[in-house]
């Protein structure tokens, strides 16, 4: 452990670069996947996102006749 703290300290420049990238990820492409939770729920604005039903049970007949007939 104290050598690869001791690594990181020592090319501190490289974790600098990489921050950036890293935080564009975060920002730009998973903070939206919480968004897109929302078309699979059944969204009371009092409940909020976490707090809200999931709707697969009424989806999922759907989902089993596109199965069953072969399309997407």
């Amino acid at each position: 452990m104290r050598i690869a703290l001791a690594k990181m300290r020592k090319s501190w420049q490289l974790y600098a670069i990489l921050l950036p990238s890293l935080v564009y990820l975060l920002v730009f492409k998973y903070v939206p996947m919480v968004g897109v939770q929302i078309a699979f729920k059944n969204y009371v604005v009092t409940k909020g996102i976490w707090g809200s039903s999931w709707v697969a049970s009424s989806i999922s007949p759907i989902f089993s006749i596109c199965r069953s007939s072969g399309t997407s």
